[in-house]
């Protein structure tokens, strides 16, 4: 839902447990169901949104905070202390520290940092409420909130004395659990905790509102409800103006003994006709049902969007919408079946009165082959290529790691050779003779070569040169170096994101092979794109395609209320026109290249190369 996040600078993030409790309240009270599992939130919000994911890992000093505001930063002053001790480095300055002159021998009743402690740090013993970080850490907003380290060091340049080394804040270290921050922890009884924060970057969650009433929230809110009203009641309506046409011809030609029911009856008076208020009038059973049930179905539509502003998340909501969903399935199906018989009567009148209804039933009939041709003709185009193009883009990830493969497998028997102190034998020189391509073995070796297809967990060990079992954004940048058409930088950051789910900026053996088919798939959709083939881009078409027809259907038309058909001649001459039309939209509307069949191998060609090279087959 986009009303739960809101896409921010690459500063800003919100932590992954804040995002999912969000999520999840959403889906509760939409009635939605929740993906639980956290890597795969992470990967839906990678491919729908491009954001990214970070995982650091803090430690963290439990059950304390500050006892009040941090002293402010003092002028930096140069320590006069040897450099050879060691340095502390705060992310942004160095500080040479040494070992205190001030100290006794065993570091205890004069130590700075359990001083610096003391005075500034209170134990509260709630480690769900209160923590302080070691280190510094940015916050969601994007300022940086400083740690203990950076504070400890303030303090320390604010009373002129060395701040000891830097082991003495981590720990781990056996100076830390000896005289450093572990062992004051350790005397007040609070513990230490190594954390995993996972944040989504680029994210951020909409902070609660106050309410205002202000004219330009009122007219914003009442064109909201205004357009969810329309969207709901525009089936309605229709239906109802299409049963009192109905109606009102049965008032001119049927109805005999008592008065029948006319449109004022609904639109000039007080008590409208509604389907169940005919008194003594007459009204046909069509007309009587249609316009009961759409009585009904407006007044629960009302009742729908009163509920989905003011009851939000209750389960008198839940409950109603789905009573509603079924009401309101069951308009729509009426709605297109009405659409349905529309058309089958003015087919049905093309029929028995040629001369009167032909223009409009060809009207109908290009209508429905024109939009059924359009779509047919885009789906099955952009099936060909895809088919095409995911055996080029296979192919060529094949060919290009077999290559490598067998270079690896080159040097490595170099090496061996060469730590054996064996020398190749040169003396015989075995001269290599011409294969003829219809012999038998060179086919089967051919087949062999086209058979060999290198697995994710084979292609990760090729692009993991360092053998450190983990692959970092340079070596997975290798992965399209044997593409002729190269992917764009921030698609590539986009795929590596989204292998890396956990946010390590690494991407191991298990990840590798879990985003390996979306790899392929999005570079596969990527060309798909480019051609304009996508489904969006067929639908966008289709509509436009229907765009135009209409209008020129609807100039036609209207040019032939004056065109009174007294021959046949005259309705074939107007149903050509009509026909014609539709043919003119076909051919006006701007095909994608790759929807020409004799296109589609070219474009293959100028993407990944020659079908039939070793490229396509996969031999390298």
């Amino acid at each position: 839902g986009g009303s739960a996040v809101s896409l921010g600078g690459p500063r800003p993030f919100v932590y992954m447990r804040e995002f999912r409790t969000a999520y999840e309240l959403y889906c509760i009270e939409n009635g939605l169901d929740a993906i639980s599992n956290r890597t795969e939130i992470a990967r839906h919000l990678i491919d729908w949104f491009d954001v990214r994911t970070q995982r650091d890992v803090v430690r963290r000093m439990k059950g304390t905070r500050w006892k009040a505001a941090p002293p402010k930063e003092a002028k930096q002053e140069k320590l006069d202390v040897t450099a050879s001790e060691g340095d502390v480095d705060t992310g942004g300055r160095t500080i040479h520290v040494g070992t205190s002159k001030d100290d006794n021998a065993d570091g205890n009743d004069d130590n700075i940092l359990h001083q610096f402690c003391d005075e500034n740090i209170e134990v509260t013993m709630d480690a769900r409420k209160h923590w302080l970080d070691v280190a510094d850490r940015r916050l969601p907003t994007g300022e940086m909130h400083p740690g203990i380290r950076d504070r400890y060091l303030d303090y320390c340049l604010a009373h002129k004395v060395d701040p000891g080394p830097a082991a003495l804040l981590d720990p781990l270290s056996d100076t830390g659990q000896a005289s450093g921050l572990l062992a004051w922890a350790t005397a007040q009884d609070v513990q230490f905790q190594e954390v995993q924060i996972f944040k989504i970057l680029g994210l951020q969650l909409h902070e609660q509102q106050q309410l205002s009433f202000g004219w330009k929230v009122f007219v914003a809110d009442f064109i909201q409800v205004l357009f969810h009203l329309s969207v709901l009641l525009c089936p309605a309506v229709a239906l109802s103006w299409a049963v009192m046409q109905s109606q009102m011809i049965f008032a001119r030609t049927l109805a005999i003994q008592n008065e029948p029911i006319q449109t004022m009856d609904v639109l000039g008076t007080w008590t409208p006709y509604i389907g169940i208020n005919p008194a003594s009038r007459t009204a046909t059973l069509p007309c009587a049902l249609v316009m009961g049930f759409e009585f009904i179905y407006c007044c629960l539509s009302i009742l729908r969007v009163l509920l989905h502003y003011v009851a939000k998340g209750s389960k008198v909501k839940s409950m109603y919408d789905l009573c509603f969903a079924v009401i309101l399935l069951v308009n729509i199906v009426i709605f297109f079946a009405w659409i349905g018989v529309l058309g089958c009567w003015v087919l049905l009148a093309t029929i028995l009165d040629p001369t009167r209804f032909l223009p409009y039933g060809t009207g109908v009939l290009v209508v429905g082959v024109v939009v059924a041709t359009l779509w047919n003709e885009s789906q099955a185009a952009a099936e060909a290529f895809r088919k095409k193009i995911s055996v080029v883009v296979e192919g060529q990830f094949q060919g290009y790691f077999q290559e490598i493969a067998q270079a690896t497998e080159e040097k490595l028997q170099n090496d061996a050779v060469k730590s054996l102190n064996l020398r190749k034998r040169s003396s015989t020189t075995v001269k290599p003779q011409r294969v003829d391509d219809s012999d038998s073995a060179f086919k089967a070796f051919k087949e062999a070569k086209k058979s060999r297809i290198l697995g994710p967990s084979e292609i990760f060990d090729l692009i993991d040169k360092d053998g450190s079992g983990e692959i970092e954004m340079s070596e997975f940048q290798d992965i399209f170096a044997g593409m002729r058409k190269p992917m764009s930088e921030s698609m590539i950051q986009k795929l590596f994101a989204f292998c890396d789910a956990d946010g390590t900026g690494r991407i191991k053996q298990e990840e590798f092979q879990e985003g390996w088919t979306y790899l392929i798939n999005a570079v596969v959709e990527n060309s798909i794109r480019e051609q304009g083939l996508s489904t969006a881009d067929i639908i966008l078409s289709v509509i436009l395609a229907c765009c135009m027809l209409g209008c020129l259907l609807a100039f036609i038309f209207l040019a032939m209320q004056g065109w009174y058909n007294e021959t046949s001649l005259q309705s074939i001459v107007q149903a050509g026109m009509v026909s014609g039309s539709g043919k003119l939209v076909t051919m006006v509307k701007k095909r994608a290249p790759a929807q020409e069949d004799q296109d589609v191998d070219s474009l293959v060609s100028q993407i990944g190369g020659s079908e039939d090279g070793d490229g396509a087959d996969g031999g390298g």
